[in-house]
């Protein structure tokens, strides 16, 4: 490393002592001759190039294309994938931010960007999340939150244009690496507040309740919950959510959540799944079951609650509401079980 850094240091004098003697000996530029007083500008481009030359180097292996096949979200339709398009679609750090910049050719259309905090795989149970990039020109960009250096940001963009829908490669990009000092987000142990959508969740068995998840106005805190609604003739209902990571584990010691049923009485039992819908799965699901009734409350679930598995790997996590229907079950509040959790 030091090596390698000596080297460059020696490379990037040669560089600037050719562009120092270029300028003090006239140089032809675009076809033309710089003159004496032209020259110090010209030292000045030639000195700002070599410099931005060597810092894009330096993050060449923080921010790559993923090799090889990818899942995109469930949630985004299938579209054509442009590689040339995107050629030019990056991470960079700048003033303690993490942006995405995309130099386009055009202004035209809706670009979305999709990021989702996790290393590369788990592509059946990424949770993603999704910001407009804004266009200046042709400059298409966005800031990125992040709340933990050391983990890794997947992302596309998803360019609408008219009735065409054209989608990126992927991208993983570390932000440690790329040069970011500090989290640009607080950790916070609040994980959905189900007042932005559903989009992390989905029912176990869709084709059995063909309506879908749905939100309900009865809130614990803000203005909706999730709503879990056992139809008639059926005896449970299962919804689970990309929002737990295993990385969060770091500093959580479990998951806390708060329910209740519309009317009558109840059981919830609650599952941790590592690499959910692959091949190797692995589900733990709590040993207890929990009785919920008509009125709100707190459900903490230690990890100590689940039979042991890879912490680490964790990327799904399921609620089943369990009683003869019909019956609904509110669900609100899901947050990660730390040291000194307030009672929300």
């Amino acid at each position: 490393m030091i090596a390698r850094l000596f080297a460059s240091l020696r490379t990037l004098e040669k560089k600037v002592a050719a562009a120092r003697r270029a300028a003090l000996s006239g140089y032809s530029f675009l076809g033309g001759t710089v003159g004496s007083e032209s020259r110090p500008y010209l030292v000045a481009l030639l000195l700002f190039f070599v410099s931005s030359t060597a810092f894009a180097q330096t993050g060449t292996n923080a921010d790559l294309w993923i090799a090889g096949p990818i899942e995109y979200p469930r949630t985004v339709p299938a579209a054509a994938v442009e590689s040339n398009l995107f050629s030019s679609l990056h991470a960079e750090v700048v003033a303690g931010k993490f942006k995405v910049v995309w130099p386009a050719s055009s202004a035209d259309g809706v670009a979305t960007l999709f990021v989702s905090a996790d290393k590369p795989g788990h592509w059946k149970a990424r949770d993603w999340f999704r910001r407009e990039l804004s266009a200046k020109g042709t400059l298409w960009e966005t800031a990125v939150p992040v709340e933990n250096l050391d983990v890794p940001l997947v992302y596309f963009v998803e360019l609408q244009r008219g009735k065409t829908r054209i989608l990126s490669p992927a991208r993983v990009a570390d932000p440690r690496e790329l040069g970011l000092e500090n989290p640009t987000s607080f950790y916070w142990n609040f994980l959905d507040g189900f007042e932005e959508g559903l989009e992390s969740w989905r029912l176990t068995d869709e084709r059995d309740f063909p309506t879908g998840l749905q939100l309900s106005p009865t809130a614990k805190n803000g203005r909706h919950s999730l709503s879990l609604d056992i139809p008639e003739k059926k005896r449970s209902v299962t919804a689970g959510t990309t929002r737990v990571r295993g990385w969060h584990f770091q500093q959580a010691s479990g998951v806390r959540l708060w329910m209740r049923t519309r009317s009558g009485r109840g059981r919830a039992r609650f599952t941790l799944m590592t690499n959910a819908f692959s091949t190797n799965q692995v589900v733990a699901v709590a040993a207890e079951e929990k009785e919920i009734s008509s009125e709100w409350q707190m459900i903490d679930l230690p990890l100590s609650a689940f039979p042991k598995i890879p912490e680490a790997e964790i990327d799904y996590f399921t609620i089943e509401a369990i009683a003869e229907g019909p019956r609904e079950f509110l669900v609100d509040d899901l947050q990660l079980l730390v040291s000194g959790s307030s009672e929300l």
